[in-house]
């Protein structure tokens, strides 16, 4: 009896969103990769605006669980 179950296909796909950030004091710029996207999406946001950076994220998140990607 076999118990290794290395090859066993995983019941979710699990993915990792990329962000790079550029900071400055009045403005941030974000780069985001999701994915399966073949393309880096740019955000731009105050410098210091936590808020606004939660809630990006947030909805990047939101984004990638209904393309069926679950977070890590």
């Amino acid at each position: 009896m076999r118990t290794d179950h290395t090859d066993t296909p995983a019941v979710c796909e699990y993915g990792t969103v990329y962000v790079a950030f550029e900071l400055s004091k009045a403005k941030w710029q974000l780069g985001i990769m999701m994915p399966s996207g073949e393309k880096m999406s740019r955000y731009r946001i105050d410098g210091g605006d936590l808020a606004a950076l939660s809630g990006l994220l947030v909805k990047v998140r939101a984004k990638a669980e209904q393309a069926g990607i679950t977070p890590a």
